[in-house]
């Protein structure tokens, strides 16, 4: 049954460049990403830049080497966060449930940079409901993307 297949599992059957254009799916990647930090009190400049170089390679303004550099930075940072965060015991279950079920599709699915920070972002700053209300959103804006190309 559906129910029984992981949200990471079905966003990686989904989100593939052979179903969706990739330049969009890197786009949607990115998007998620600024929702996520919306979440956030005081994003972390790296998570930020890393959007921005995505969207630049997207561009081609930049290479792909320039945008793994901007990538491994805002891992740098959604690490620092997801540690302050588990020292907040407050937090520490929201971002351990959001790094599991969302770190091996980020990385699976369509490996944008901004992708890994929007799921470090999200896990530290938002509850299961806001969670959801996020995902929501975004299964919005990719329907959104996929109408107007």
């Amino acid at each position: 049954p559906p129910e029984e297949v992981s949200d990471g599992d079905k966003l990686w059957v989904v989100l593939r460049e052979e179903l969706i254009d990739g330049s969009i799916l890197h786009e949607f990647g990115c998007r998620c990403a600024e929702e996520a930090l919306k979440l956030v009190e005081t994003p972390d400049p790296r998570s930020l830049a890393a959007i921005e170089a995505k969207r630049s390679w997207l561009r081609g303004e930049i290479s792909d080497d320039e945008l793994w550099k901007a990538r491994a930075k805002a891992l740098a940072a959604a690490r620092d966060a997801a540690s302050a965060a588990a020292r907040d015991s407050a937090r520490y279950s929201a971002r351990y449930a959001a790094y599991t079920s969302a770190r091996p599709t980020a990385w699976d699915a369509a490996r944008p940079a901004a992708w890994d920070a929007a799921w470090y972002a999200a896990s530290a700053a938002a509850s299961a409901a806001a969670r959801n209300a996020a995902r929501a959103r975004q299964v919005s804006m990719l329907r959104e993307m996929l109408r107007h190309g």
